[in-house]
């Protein structure tokens, strides 16, 4: 797989996951569990909806930047 620009260890890396209102890097097994959770009975209610599993950036308009807090 092809290096991104914000790969961990460049300039921008730790300017990104600051800006994030999480600020933390999504892992795969979290999207994973979302989906998951989405295939099951327990989302038999749930139709025609967009779910973004993005740690709130989509909602974040970057205009400023969240406090920094530990998880």
């Amino acid at each position: 797989m092809t290096e991104g620009p914000y790969g961990e260890g460049s300039p921008g890396y730790e300017d990104l996951r600051r800006r994030m209102p999480l600020q933390k890097w999504g892992l795969s097994s979290e999207v994973a569990a979302a989906h998951s959770f989405l295939l099951s009975t327990k989302a038999s209610q749930i139709t025609g909806t967009h779910l973004p599993v993005d740690g709130g950036m989509s909602a974040n308009s970057g205009q400023f930047t969240p406090p920094s807090f530990t998880l």
